[in-house]
Formats: C-alpha cells, sequence, structure tokens
C-alpha cells in the first residue's frame, strides 16, 4: 500500500483458518504470528491488534495474535500468513511505501514502522494507524489478488481525512473487500489441508 510517508513493516503472521460459530454468526478464525522487530510499545501494539480485530469481526473473520514467527512449512500448513514489524527498511521502499504483501504467494507481510513513527506525535492516531495497516495487508493476504477499493481501508492512498477519521471510526469494508475476503478464506483452507505434515 502507498501512503505518504508511511512504510510497510514485515511481521510475521501466522494464520490457521477454521470457521467458528460466535453469538450466532458463522466467523472464520485466522491465527496471525506477529514479529515485532520494532520494539513498538506493547500498549501501542496491544491497543492495535485489538482495533483490528474489531475491523475485522464487523465482516465476520476473528484474529487470534501470537508472537514470535514459526518455519515456512508450519506456516503454509496451517494456511498462515508471516508479519513482521521492522525499522529497517529497503532502499527501494524509503520514500514510497507503508507496508507490502505479495498476496500471489499468500505467506509474508512487511511493515516498515519508521514510515509510520510521524503519527506518534498524535496519540490517537498512533495505534489506530497501525491497526489500519495491519488490516489492509492482512486483507491482500486473504484475498490472495493484488487490487485496492476506491473507498474505506482498501484504499490505495489514504488522505489526511481518512487520517482525520481513524482516530474516531475505523475505515470500512468496500463490499466487494468482504466478498473476496471469505472467497480467499475458502481457498486458503482448502489450500492448507492439501499440504502434508512434517514427518
Amino acid at each position: 500500500m502507498r501512503i505518504p510517508r508511511l512504510v510497510g513493516l514485515a511481521a510475521v503472521v501466522g494464520l490457521s483458518v477454521r470457521a467458528e460459530r460466535h453469538e450466532g454468526k458463522i466467523e472464520e478464525k485466522v491465527t496471525v504470528y506477529l514479529e515485532n522487530d520494532a520494539n513498538i510499545p506493547a500498549p501501542l501494539l496491544s491497543r492495535s491488534r485489538t482495533l483490528a480485530n474489531e475491523m475485522f469481526a464487523h465482516v465476520g473473520v476473528r484474529i487470534n495474535w501470537r508472537p514470535g514467527q514459526r518455519a515456512e512449512s508450519q506456516l503454509l500448513r496451517e494456511g498462515a500468513i508471516a508479519v513482521r514489524l521492522t525499522l529497517d527498511t529497503p532502499d527501494e521502499f524509503k520514500t514510497s511505501v507503508g507496508a507490502f504483501a505479495t498476496p500471489s504467494e499468500g505467506v509474508h507481510i512487511t511493515v516498515l514502522y519508521e514510515h509510520l513513527a510521524w503519527s506518534l506525535a498524535k496519540p490517537g492516531l498512533a495505534p489506530a494507524l497501525l491497526a489500519h495497516v495491519l488490516v489492509h495487508e492482512i486483507t491482500h493476504i486473504l484475498e490472495g489478488v493484488a487490487r485496492h477499493s476506491a473507498t474505506g481501508i482498501m484504499k490505495a492512498n489514504w488522505t489526511s481525512a481518512d487520517y482525520y477519521d481513524m482516530q474516531t471510526k475505523t475505515l470500512p469494508f468496500a463490499s466487494e473487500d468482504v466478498e473476496l475476503i471469505h472467497r480467499g478464506l475458502a481457498q486458503r483452507s482448502q489450500r492448507a489441508g492439501k499440504v502434508a505434515p512434517e514427518r
């Protein structure tokens, strides 16, 4: 995602997918392994995860956050995603990107926190911005396609008005994103079931 002054950070997220019934609704459960190499303070990171959970809950997805990283084979077997938060920004992303993922690869997300640090000057924005970046990149992986929407969380570029709105409410998912998320989750679940266990 290209965001002014925002660069994606790699965090290892393991994602296991299964459907569960919660308050009368079927929801998909996604386990995410998060590696905090950027040393983001625990209260800020905790608030960001909570906000991300709330955003996904609106579309029937429950995120189960786990610390650390897992081997590639385990991530594939679980249908998992890897997310790493880092301060190390590759030269090709020095000015252009806040976070990145490769939807066709379907596992890894990188959040370049150096490009989010400007939000720390606005305490109400910092956790919300990180939450939106995490949700945006996880959604790319879940959808399994490289695309953006005209509005909401999956816009290619957020505006100053979007940053303002994030401080009091979360940006919504476009209806096409909700459909693509659930279609992608079904495909991930099928693929995970086909990966042979390690011996």
